[in-house]
């Protein structure tokens, strides 16, 4: 499925709009940013200093030092625009990040503070302070800068990044859940307790969202099932389908995905039952870039949380599809070999790690790893967690044993024709409201608005 361009454009206009505001408070020009104040209110008022900003892709961050110790802090935001609702992404962050720091020894910075600005700073948003780890992302060390490939690197650098990431994999494993969702957090005086009150926040949602122009998965509650999730995000999939005018280019594209969701609801019932609960904390973000290292390849953070739910178990006993750095959607057979062979040594490693026995779990995650790589439970998972690069995932699904002869929907046909209609009509709604701008509204504000164009 396809980007909603004016969509995309109303959210560029409010990361810029939101990136304004922010540089009020940020003289970059002066001896002083505004912004330090922030940081010194968490500190009893001691004097920080900004030595560094930077810009991902939902969070802006400033590096503060304290003039008296010498200790560092990471302030940062969720940029708006960029991230759909900014309030729960951190609020999720802080409480993963408490539990992992808590209850495993994954190397997570500790959080300082969390809270929304107020006063002066009204509108900046939410945010988190954080310490600051001093590391290099991994895809800097592992990737080619042009193909984002992995470089020709030792084998055993690769092996030992990859024993860790083994090792993180297994801690994971350790701890269940009762339902799919969000993880909320409440302290006592003595104790921090950790539950699952509503649904996840994904990375699925924000994007179609914000490229798409439709909200999707706006549950309150958790859900106590997979079959329950998976069929709401093959939901989540056909929403943004219908609801966004320029999903699909053509007839063909639009037969295309709506043939694949169809599959995707159809073969939920059979991957849902593979190894179906506990559930199991998974982030929909973790990959190279989001682990930091030191000179000797050491893992010494993790960051980029914001994407985590306790989720089916599947999903964390799929395999890595990060492991050769390129996305799924994009792999031609060449990339696909490459993965398998990388996909043996880690897969090598995770047993070894197993037999070490400290997490008492036998060959349990290793095996289903071989085996939901082997019986299409891999391309499911990534299936049913995209939308934007749902044909090129789908196409890797085709190609194993569960999804041969597929059932068509019905109405396919008149799906498609119907599909074309609403892109013609939402075309036409656009020109005419570049023809006449004396609403006052910006075009990149369409696209959000049905206005009776719908399907």
């Amino acid at each position: 499925m396809r980007v909603n361009r004016n969509v995309l454009s109303a959210s560029q206009t409010a990361e810029k709009r939101w990136l304004k505001f922010l540089a009020s408070f940020d003289h970059t020009d002066d001896r002083r940013s505004r912004i330090e104040e922030i940081a010194s209110h968490h500190r009893q008022g001691k004097v920080c200093r900004v030595i560094q900003r930077f810009q991902g892709a939902f969070n802006y961050c400033f590096r503060l030092r304290f003039d008296e110790d010498g200790e560092e802090w990471i302030l940062r935001f969720p940029v708006l625009g960029n991230t759909m609702n900014p309030l729960a992404k951190a609020q999720n962050e802080v409480a993963v990040m408490h539990f992992l720091r808590e209850k495993t020894t994954i190397p997570v910075p500790k959080v300082i503070a969390f809270s929304v600005a107020t006063g002066d700073f009204v509108g900046l948003g939410p945010y988190i302070i954080m310490e600051f780890v001093d590391g290099i992302p991994l895809d800097d060390v592992l990737l080619d800068e042009k193909d984002g490939r992995l470089r020709d690197v030792s084998d055993s650098v690769l092996e030992k990044i990859y024993r860790q990431i083994a090792r993180i994999y297994l801690q994971l494993f350790t701890h269940s859940f009762p339902k799919i969702g969000a993880l909320s957090m409440e302290e006592t005086e003595s104790d921090r307790v950790w539950s699952v009150t509503s649904g996840p926040l994904t990375f699925k949602m924000n994007e179609i969202e914000r490229m798409g122009g439709v909200r999707v998965g706006a549950s309150d509650a958790p859900y106590d099932s997979t079959i329950d999730y998976f069929n709401a995000l093959a939901e989540q999939s056909l929403l943004h389908l219908r609801n966004n005018p320029l999903a699909s280019q053509d007839e063909e594209e639009a037969r295309g995905d709506y043939q694949s969701i169809y599959t995707l609801k159809l073969m939920a019932k059979h991957f849902a039952a593979k190894h179906d609960t506990p559930f199991r904390l998974f982030c929909d973000d973790l990959r190279f870039g989001n682990i930091l290292v030191d000179k000797s390849y050491t893992i010494v953070a993790i960051i980029d949380w914001e994407f985590c739910y306790a989720a089916p178990a599947a999903f964390l006993c799929s395999p890595p599809w990060w492991l050769t750095g390129t996305e799924p959607f994009e792999w031609s057979d060449r990339d696909l070999e490459n993965y398998d062979a990388k996909l043996k040594v880690f897969l090598e490693l995770l047993e070894e790690e197993e037999e070490e026995g400290r997490y008492g779990l036998g060959h349990t995650l290793s095996s289903l790893m071989r085996e939901f790589r082997r019986d299409g439970t891999f391309w499911y998972n990534l299936a049913i967690r995209e939308s934007f690069p749902l044909a090129g995932v789908m196409r890797h699904c085709l190609d194993t044993k569960p999804f041969q002869n597929p059932q068509s929907p019905d109405d396919l046909e008149e799906f498609s024709r119907c599909k074309m209609n609403q892109r013609q009509e939402y075309e036409n709604f656009i020109r005419t409201r570049e023809a006449n701008q004396g609403d006052g509204r910006h075009i990149s504000q369409l696209g959000q608005e049905n206005d009776g164009i719908a399907l």
